[in-house]
């Protein structure tokens, strides 16, 4: 589908304002759901987009939502919308924002987008010591791995291809 039949079936679907709005597209991820990530936007803090998916509530997953990779972007919901369409044989349910592929895929999409990658700290929950810790020993994806993922899938190494000894010591050195 050519990109003027796209940005046509974007703003009929939504009837969307076209203005250039920043906001900040994100991948997450859930333990529960292995091979499973949940790629959308926000043009609130990313903290307070993390917090309210891990809210307790009766069908959500049994493990908390953790921020695989996030990038500050220009037209956020059109950038959005254009990787949901990019993945749609991918999309787990329609109107759901869940696609079956890898990390190291949704980090090279992510890449794909001019912008600012978001800091650490900028989805990191407001978490007592305790919680911190237990989150460290969970070993939740550390934003430098998935870095070090993305740079390794962009020099053409796919991610069922990874077994290359310097780079898992470098990601085994990091956790």
């Amino acid at each position: 589908m050519s990109s003027r039949v796209f940005k046509s079936h974007v703003n009929h679907k939504h009837k969307v304002n076209t203005k250039k709005k920043k906001g900040i597209v994100y991948v997450m991820a859930n333990r529960s759901m292995p091979g499973i990530v949940k790629i959308g936007m926000t043009r609130r803090p990313l903290k307070h987009r993390l917090m309210e998916a891990n809210k307790s509530n009766t069908f959500g997953p049994p493990d908390r939502y953790y921020v695989i990779c996030a990038k500050h972007v220009e037209e956020a919901y059109k950038r959005e919308q254009e990787i949901h369409f990019r993945l749609i044989n991918e999309r787990v349910r329609t109107g759901r924002e869940f696609f079956r592929i890898s990390h190291a895929k949704s980090i090279e999409l992510i890449d794909g987008y001019d912008g600012v990658w978001c800091d650490e700290d900028e989805h990191d929950e407001d978490d007592d010591d305790e919680t911190k810790i237990l989150k460290k020993k969970r070993s939740i994806l550390p934003r430098e791995t998935a870095r070090l993922l993305s740079k390794h899938v962009c020099q053409g190494n796919p991610q069922n291809e990874i077994n290359n000894s310097t780079f898992v010591k470098e990601i085994l050195k990091m956790n």
